[in-house]
């Protein structure tokens, strides 16, 4: 079996309902707290190459945040480069990374409101038992 993934992405949601049950069960939200992971050995094979970025300061500068080594001397170079006025442009793809909800669900209505045409509606169904608790919007 091959597991494919980053582990230094942001951590499993456990809703204030799941916590107790999986605390009493795993040492974390991860999935390799999972006690089928006792019963085996892995090989680890990690892979190193990085390909989205070519710039060796960048890179190492990314890394100093996703190990959290991070320093005031990177610190400031990300802060000089934070415009909040910045607007990609319109012909532009761009991924928004943001902190809360709230900010991405600002940023969606924004380009919602830009889209011309007619708005469509389409509700959703759900076929056995699924609390509504678990629902990713209104169905």
């Amino acid at each position: 079996m091959i597991f494919i993934g980053d582990l230094y992405q942001l951590p499993p949601v456990v809703t204030e309902t799941e916590k107790p049950g999986f605390s009493s069960l795993y040492q974390s939200p991860y999935f390799y707290s999972a006690r089928v992971f006792d019963s085996f050995e892995m090989e680890l094979v990690e892979l190193e190459k990085i390909y989205r970025q070519h710039n060796p300061e960048f890179i190492t500068l990314l890394n100093s945040i996703r190990n959290r080594t991070i320093d005031s001397a990177g610190l400031e170079i990300l802060n000089q480069r934070y415009d909040p006025d910045f607007e990609p442009p319109a012909e532009d793809f761009y991924v928004y990374l943001t902190t809360t909800n709230d900010v991405a669900s600002r940023i969606n209505n924004q380009q919602l409101r830009k889209i011309r045409g007619p708005l469509y509606t389409f509700t959703g169904q759900i076929a056995g038992e699924f609390g509504n608790e678990y629902l990713p919007t209104a169905v």
